[in-house]
């Protein structure tokens, strides 16, 4: 099985009490079907941006830009044309039910619908009702 690593996922990596299962799950999946969207990398850059100047500012900093990159380097996901068709009928559908989807998960749910890719998340619903495949690791336990 093939995995689009969502943010949630992702920072609890550098979190100071990581969860456990989602540390495990981690370790045990295969590197190579691990995936992450240039849209991880935009709220990991974000949430770094709002920290105070601080030696925890500077480690996650070389963390994104440099460890994730490298890890990541051939399975980091671009916003593409198909990715963008995708998101704009899942928002449109989304729309039409009154139910506005987030801009951002819209945009990963598509990502993983249109890369065939199952979400690894904890935040399965705005995912899960756009039909994409999704998985919580911290209930893998």
């Amino acid at each position: 099985m093939r995995y689009l690593v969502d943010t949630s996922v992702i920072s609890e990596l550098v979190k100071r009490s990581p969860d456990e299962n989602v540390m495990e799950w981690m370790k045990r999946a295969e590197e190579m079907s691990l995936y992450l969207s240039v849209l991880t990398i935009g709220e990991l850059e974000k949430g770094i941006a709002k920290l105070p100047a601080s030696s925890r500012r500077s480690k996650l900093e070389t963390w994104v830009r440099s460890d994730l990159a490298d890890r990541f380097r051939e399975r980091l996901l671009a916003i593409d044309g198909t990715v963008a068709a995708t998101w704009g009928k899942l928002a449109g559908e989304a729309e039409s039910r009154g139910e506005p989807l987030p801009v951002i998960d819209g945009l990963i749910a598509a990502t993983g619908l249109a890369h065939h890719l199952v979400i690894a998340t904890r935040n399965i619903g705005d995912f899960e009702r756009c039909g994409a495949s999704c998985f919580n690791p911290w209930l893998a336990g």
